[in-house]
């Protein structure tokens, strides 16, 4: 469910657009920080009433300062207790399956976090036919499961799995959409996942049409701070780019880079891809102003990523499209530096034949 929130705070570095610095009154979103690690501490002790308490201590503070940034409105916090006050009230029999698929959920969720997304699969797909079993098809913890298993699904990167994915995907979006629940949280993020497993089969319009929407929330939500914002707007740019709509595609890469992705770590590729996409725009209207610089930028975050394992052959890959444009302005000196580091790379990642070899 979203128990991974501070996970993605931890692994961004706090890097908000809209973080402050720490006042005397915590914000509105600290508070339903707090209240949300409370609440993952509280589901994996299988015990739900605390978690409908702290639900409910997160409805009345955030619909008392509405006016504040939060992660979940009014309208998410009570589709989440809808689900978690059906539990409550429900006979011991059902309370033993809603065990099994907070367990089973927990486990998937722990096994996505490590990257074992093969080993994640079947516990997901257990927690959303428990979840099925205990709840109603358009519930919220329903909703989730499908997203879930839509986005481990979207990790495998098979065929197959990505065609379950989408019908997982489009499954919970119309459930949201049938409910008029099209502005919040859940919304946002069936998208992101729609819009990348359409990416992934090179079904272009389809991942801009779910892009465009998920990039609307999180701007409605002041969300573009988070790195997942990153992700699917460099997804967004390269759709509007090969759908030839080059002017929006380098708004948008642009829009995003202003955000400030991150420059470093785990999800700096994010930052790689747009400024990928930004300068493929620019050089398609013939519009060269800052290319080299941003070619230089992008280098600059591959190379830092080394030791995070960014592939070899990707950051030669990004050379040589620099290396294609510095050819197109005749900057010769500046192209052979270059091909020099292209070859210095090549050098360093071809393995060296034993001495003892055949």
């Amino acid at each position: 469910m979203y128990l991974l929130l501070a996970c993605v705070l931890i692994h961004s570095g706090g890097r908000f657009a809209w973080a402050k610095e720490p006042a005397a009154q915590p914000t509105l979103f600290e508070i339903q920080v707090r209240l949300t690690i409370a609440n993952e501490r509280a589901w994996r002790e299988l015990d739900f009433r605390k978690s409908l308490e702290l639900f409910r201590e997160m409805r009345e503070v955030t619909a008392e300062r509405s006016d504040e940034v939060c992660y979940f409105d009014v309208s998410q916090i009570d589709y989440i207790l809808r689900d978690l006050e059906r539990i409550e009230e429900s006979s011991p029999e059902q309370k033993q399956l809603a065990v099994r698929w907070i367990k089973e959920m927990l486990k998937g969720a722990d096994l996505y976090e490590s990257g074992k997304y093969q080993e994640a699969l079947p516990h997901y797909r257990d927690s959303l036919e428990l979840a099925l079993a205990i709840f109603d098809q358009d519930s919220c913890f329903v909703v989730d499961a499908q997203h879930n298993t839509a986005s481990d699904l979207l990790a495998i990167e098979a065929p197959k799995e990505r065609e379950e994915g989408v019908a997982l995907a489009l499954a919970a979006r119309a459930s949201l959409e049938k409910q008029q629940l099209t502005k919040i949280f859940s919304y946002r993020k069936v998208n992101n996942v729609l819009s990348r497993l359409y990416y992934k089969q090179e079904k272009y319009a389809e991942s801009l049409e779910a892009g465009r929407i998920a990039i609307s929330l999180y701007k409605e939500h002041k969300a573009e701070g988070l790195p997942d914002y990153a992700l699917v707007a460099g997804i967004t740019a390269e759709c509007l780019l090969r759908l030839g709509k080059t002017e929006e595609s380098l708004e948008c890469s642009r829009s995003a880079l202003n955000d400030n992705p991150p420059r470093s770590g785990r999800f700096a590729p994010y930052r790689i891809r747009l400024l990928q996409q930004y300068v493929r725009a620019k050089i398609a209207l013939n519009d060269f102003e800052k290319v080299d610089l941003s070619f230089q930028q992008m280098l600059l975050v591959a190379d830092s990523l080394i030791w995070l394992g960014y592939p070899t052959e990707l950051r030669i890959e990004h050379r040589e499209e620099y290396l294609k444009f510095l050819h197109s302005q005749g900057e010769t000196k500046r192209a052979e530096e270059i091909q020099a580091e292209i070859e210095e790379i090549k050098a360093k990642s071809t393995p060296q034949k034993s001495r003892y070899s055949d």
